[in-house]
């Protein structure tokens, strides 16, 4: 996915965008839905989408698994 040289700093920058989304604006987002619809149906809602996004993510990357890593 990322060269040698910067593999370390783009999985970190994917990682630290990831909790800024997920363990930051996440719970905020939820009781935001909580609070407006009265309903849990809403935050699960959510959730499905975070895991839509996760699975579009996982389809987009290179299958570049058979390379060597040098």
């Amino acid at each position: 996915l990322f060269p040698v040289r910067v593999r370390y700093s783009g999985l970190a920058l994917g990682h630290e965008v990831g909790s800024i989304f997920s363990g930051g604006l996440g719970p905020m987002l939820a009781v935001a839905l909580l609070m407006e619809f009265n309903a849990s149906w809403p935050v699960s809602l959510l959730l499905v989408v975070y895991a839509l996004l996760a699975w579009i993510a996982l389809r987009s990357l290179p299958g570049n698994n058979k390379e060597a890593l040098e």
